[in-house]
């Protein structure tokens, strides 16, 4: 299985799409290093899928 990352702008437009990598690479990379600095957002990555809005990011 691989991730993509999709970003979606106004209105639902998806200007944005690239791939993250596979399982191993994104658990690896991603959610195990995400885990040891406290990052929840990208520790959601292990699930399978992540959604953020930009409420979450302070933005």
């Amino acid at each position: 299985m691989s991730y993509d990352v999709w970003v979606y702008g106004p209105e639902g437009r998806k200007p944005f799409e690239a791939p993250l990598g596979t399982t191993r690479v994104v658990d690896e990379h991603w959610v195990r290093r995400a885990r040891r600095l406290g990052l929840p957002l990208l520790s959601g990555l292990s699930a399978g899928f992540l959604t953020v809005r930009q409420a979450e990011l302070g933005i």
